[in-house]
């Protein structure tokens, strides 16, 4: 009986810590493929033109630019949805979130402070994407680096100030 007992108890905690180990690696796994959809050919070139969109335009509202360049728009999309589904996997706990920030954060607060903020967050006041943007945003701050987080923030500002400038 004993010998029964304690295969038993041997194949529950094996399973656990396979089923653990299991979890932990389709965490990693689903982190990356994120970092390799970000770094794709395609987003990268979204990103790019998103950019050029966005500098051409920087008084306008996404709402706005949408309704001036719709198909070119695209791209715009293309990053904050990218992003929208990135907070939806961290607030499910689909991903690494120790990895979140050194791979996405600096980027990300770029992308906040030279359009999400003042181009996105006040045109769509009710709408999902923006409460996944602001959320997110707040989940970077909170868990990233504090002096890595202030550089990434002067970096973005220096940017922003430069294209001012440029007008």
């Amino acid at each position: 009986m004993t010998e029964v007992l304690a295969a038993l108890l041997g194949t529950i905690v094996g399973g656990f810590i396979s089923w653990i180990a299991n979890v932990y690696q389709n965490k990693s796994q689903a982190t990356f493929d994120f970092h390799r959809e970000f770094d794709s050919d395609v987003m990268h070139r979204s990103r790019i033109l998103a950019d050029q969109l966005i500098r051409k335009n920087p008084n306008d509202t996404l709402y706005e630019i949408y309704e001036k360049y719709p198909e070119e728009s695209f791209h715009i999309w293309q990053v904050i949805n990218f992003y929208r589904r990135l907070w939806v996997a961290i607030n499910y706990g689909q991903v690494k979130t120790n990895l979140v920030p050194e791979l996405f954060g600096e980027i990300f607060i770029w992308w906040y402070l030279l359009c999400f903020e003042k181009q996105y967050i006040p045109a769509y006041n009710h709408s999902q994407g923006r409460k996944q943007i602001l959320e997110l945003k707040k989940w970077i701050d909170k868990h990233s680096n504090k002096s890595e987080m202030d550089e990434w923030t002067r970096l973005a500002l220096k940017k922003r100030e430069q294209r001012i400038s440029k007008k």
